[in-house]
């Protein structure tokens, strides 16, 4: 027995052709379309005998419109004119008392992760970080962490996110090939690093002076194109390297994984 089998045969003025199948490996439907495909091929031979099989094609013009253009269709809009922390900005203005970010015991509202992260980017700015910098981020997870990020976006930054299990030397090697102007930590966390010489913020010794920052937005002129991060790959191969993304593919991203995911908002 085969997995599949054609037969074509002479019957008196016409062809007959059988078609004989395991329905373990085949449904009707499979093999109609591909008896469709035979024929749309036979009459292909015909009307282009000069041409070599291999230039013809099996489909007819509605599976090719299909395959070609119906399921090809895919644009979608998104923001395409903001950067991700003006998306989380709106998110803010619409819903300021709903929960934005979970840590442990610990929560923060919209108003709440606007002003504080509001605050820690004017400090970042009156430390120098400006558009188009690099921005160290050697926190453990926390409200802190979350933050940070947002800050640096709105700084006109872009964060280098930095795990605190690394080794030192790797933390360190990192912020150097990132080109980093600046690294956003703690004491006991900054401690740990002896080759670093740019500008450190250090939110537990100077959370008095963040804190009388202004929470109202600030101005970076950060765009789309910016870069909002740059992540570094693991090294397993080699030196480890850094991948940048910008605000335009995050947002475009999140906005289809929101779309394909049903991802909606909850009720805090």
């Amino acid at each position: 027995n085969q997995d599949i089998f054609m037969s074509v045969d002479d019957a008196s003025d016409k062809l007959q052709g059988v078609i004989e199948y395991s329905k373990a490996l085949f449904n009707e439907t499979t093999i109609d379309r591909m008896a469709a495909h035979y024929l749309r091929l036979l009459e292909a031979v015909a009307e282009n005998a000069p041409l070599p099989v291999s230039e013809l094609s099996l489909l007819a013009d509605d599976e090719l419109k299909q395959l070609t253009r119906d399921w090809n269709d895919t644009a979608v809009d998104y923001p395409r004119k903001k950067c991700l922390h003006q998306v989380i900005s709106e998110q803010a203005a619409a819903r300021p008392e709903a929960t934005a970010v979970v840590f442990a015991n610990e929560r923060l509202s919209y108003s709440e992760l606007e002003a504080r992260s509001n605050r820690l980017a004017h400090h970042l700015q009156a430390r120098g970080v400006d558009r188009g910098q690099r921005v160290g981020i050697y926190l453990n997870r926390s409200l802190d962490l979350v933050v940070s990020l947002l800050a640096v976006m709105k700084a006109g930054a872009a964060y280098v996110p930095l795990d605190p299990n690394y080794p030192a030397k790797r933390v360190e090697g990192i912020l150097e090939d990132a080109g980093a102007s600046c690294l956003i930590t703690k004491t006991d966390l900054k401690g740990r690093l002896t080759d670093f010489a740019q500008p450190v913020v250090l939110l537990d010794e100077e959370d008095t002076a963040i804190a009388g920052q202004a929470s109202a937005p600030v101005v970076s002129g950060a765009t789309p194109d910016d870069l909002v991060y740059v992540i570094f790959t693991s090294g397993s191969t080699g030196r480890p390297k850094g991948v940048e993304i910008t605000h335009r593919a995050v947002v475009n991203l999140l906005s289809w994984m929101s779309r394909e995911l049903s991802i909606g908002r909850s009720e805090e």
